[in-house]
């Protein structure tokens, strides 16, 4: 399991990383269950609090928006 959270989770730490000079990045992500799901109207699971703390990190400000 950890390496699938690892293989889903590098993918987008390198594309914030690229991107983090330009604070603006659209960030889109599927429901895609146990890595990141909707749960109460809020985007959960491992992945996306990876992506969250990156992005914290980094200091860009923007939403992750989920597509079905």
């Amino acid at each position: 399991m950890k390496k699938i959270v690892i293989a889903a989770v590098l993918p987008l730490i390198i594309n914030i990383a690229v991107l983090a000079a330009q604070r603006d990045i659209a960030m889109l992500t599927e429901d895609y269950p146990p890595l990141n799901y909707i749960e109460n109207k809020k985007l959960l699971g491992p992945s996306v609090d990876t992506v969250l703390a990156v992005k914290q990190k980094l200091g860009v400000k923007n939403n992750i928006k989920v597509y079905p």
